[in-house]
């Protein structure tokens, strides 16, 4: 089975809220800059940024910007240092305004300055054990803690982040209605959203794990679709301009 479960697949475990990406493998094509031997945090601008690849990074972008927008909240949870991370997301296309509109109060990312613990305990710690959510990874070994209304997604290494409906990306998000029977959205203060690196505890989250209120959706099969369908749009298509999608 493609998520790694611990309750029985056709029950509804309660709300949707969260979805969350290891880096390495998992978003780009190899593996980044530790396992290059950059073991310190990488400043704007630094041409070492550009020593990874991302498997497609305009999808990745578009991916997040559809979630926050929804409500959602989004992380990436790697054992890369977060403000590279953060550095390197601002190089891409439409990055910079993923974050000026979204980080800190819809995304965040949890990196090495900050990951002290699991990565399942570190979801736990932001979001709350009760609200619902996915974590893609690459690494089966970071499926140890993840129970409940966390689930597991495992990518395959380096090609899973893709639109093909087989991908690894695709099939765990269309599993989202079969594990949750409603939409959360994160209740942060818009105000939140910084252009500055992520610290090791952002100010919406320095309390204790989110409060979340419910996001009335027409059903979670119909939020996938749209998700879907808002991915597969082109640049060109006037779908695409009516919606506001940033490519």
């Amino acid at each position: 089975m493609f998520l790694h479960e611990y309750a029985s697949r056709w029950v509804m475990q309660g709300g949707f809220g969260f979805v969350s990406f290891d880096f390495d493998l998992t978003v780009t094509k190899q593996h980044t800059w530790i396992a290059c031997g950059i073991h310190t945090p990488l400043s704007e601008g630094d041409s070492r940024l550009g020593l990874i690849r991302f498997q497609d990074g305009s999808l990745l972008i578009r991916l997040i910007n559809a979630l926050c927008s929804k409500g959602v909240a989004v992380c990436i949870n790697s054992r890369q240092y977060g403000s590279t991370i953060f550095f390197s997301l601002k190089t891409l296309r439409g990055g910079h305004k993923l974050i000026a509109d979204f980080h800190g109060s819809r995304f965040f990312i949890f990196g090495r300055e900050s990951l002290q613990v699991s990565k399942a305990q570190a979801l736990t710690d932001a979001f709350g054990a009760d609200v619902g959510g996915l974590h893609f990874d690459d690494d089966s070994g970071e499926s140890r803690g993840f129970a409940g209304n966390h689930h597991f997604c495992q990518m395959e290494e380096g090609t899973g982040f893709s639109l093909e409906s087989s991908s690894s990306l695709m099939r765990g998000l269309s599993e989202i209605p079969l594990h949750f029977s409603e939409l959360l959205t994160i209740d942060v203060a818009p105000s939140h959203a910084s252009l500055r690196p992520p610290p090791v505890k952002y100010p919406g989250l320095g309390s204790g794990a989110a409060r979340w209120k419910t996001n009335p959706v027409a059903s979670l099969s119909a939020f996938v679709n749209e998700l879907r369908t808002s991915l597969m749009l082109s640049e060109e298509d006037p779908a695409a301009k009516r919606r506001g999608i940033v490519f």
